[in-house]
């Protein structure tokens, strides 16, 4: 998915649950919304929760500011999850 300068890879885990890569040149009210947009899309292609392991805290930050509950993760090779 791509919105502006920002693209979100989602890879299939299994029914229901992806993994995210999320790249960006965008700043970050322009990430903020592109992650809003993101989350419709995804809740509309059946997607209940995202993993991901983000190095920088400010990306978990930025994606609870936009509406997600983003704990520890529940499979050992991410380090959060949020449910959609």
């Amino acid at each position: 998915m791509q919105e502006g300068n920002t693209v979100l890879l989602l890879t299939k885990i299994s029914d229901g649950a992806s993994e995210a890569h999320l790249f960006t040149q965008d700043s970050v009210m322009a990430i903020a919304r592109a992650l809003s947009t993101f989350i419709q899309k995804g809740m509309a292609l059946g997607i209940r929760t995202v993993y991901g392991k983000a190095d920088n805290p400010q990306i978990v930050e930025l994606l609870k500011k936009v509406g997600l509950n983003v704990v520890a993760s529940d499979l050992p090779q991410y380090n959060w999850k949020a449910d959609l």
